[in-house]
């Protein structure tokens, strides 16, 4: 797995890192899950179940 440099907090996650998050180690993945980007993305994933979307 290719190490991604650190990042800021509130950067984006992108969809190699989303892939990979199984894959990190604690430390790593625990950065990923701070950032702002993670957050939006289980927003998004939360409003879309509110809105009765299928899940993908």
């Amino acid at each position: 797995m290719e190490q991604h440099p650190m990042r800021s907090y509130s950067a984006e996650v992108d969809y190699e890192e989303m892939v990979d998050l199984t894959k990190m180690d604690g430390e790593e993945r625990d950065e990923l899950l701070r950032r702002l980007g993670h957050k939006r993305i289980l927003e998004s994933c939360e409003q879309t179940k509110r809105d009765g979307h299928a899940p993908w």
